[in-house]
């Protein structure tokens, strides 16, 4: 994966630097992955690729809205694939989008910390 999992997060500020706000927003984002992530398995071993592409299309922006760029790239390699009918396409993208989500989780954690301060 290139680049850090959070790239640019000036959420805060996109939050009109309302510190509490931007952390809602970071565990709103956080939680809705992780239960899309769960979903999208369940949809790849279902071969539902019209349902895949509507997730990932919405996880993508999700995950654009709080600055994990390269996880937001492979939620949107994944959409490609299941709009495209290519299922092998879809569970590579899926095994790559898991790796970005997994190494964006510490980095979601720190942000929020970050965000809220002292």
């Amino acid at each position: 994966m290139a680049g850090p999992p959070l790239q640019s997060l000036d959420l805060k500020e996109r939050c009109l630097g309302d510190a509490r706000l931007a952390l809602e927003v970071l565990a709103s984002s956080r939680d809705e992955a992780a239960i899309t992530m769960e979903a999208l398995g369940g949809l790849a071993d279902r071969a539902d690729l019209r349902r895949m592409a509507f997730e990932a299309h919405g996880l993508k922006g999700t995950a654009a809205t709080v600055g994990a760029s390269p996880f937001s790239a492979a939620r949107g390699a994944l959409e490609v694939s299941a709009r495209a009918g290519d299922l092998g396409g879809c569970r590579s993208a899926l095994g790559r989008a898991r790796s970005a989500w997994s190494a964006s989780l510490p980095a979601l954690a720190a942000a929020a910390e970050g965000e809220v301060g002292p």
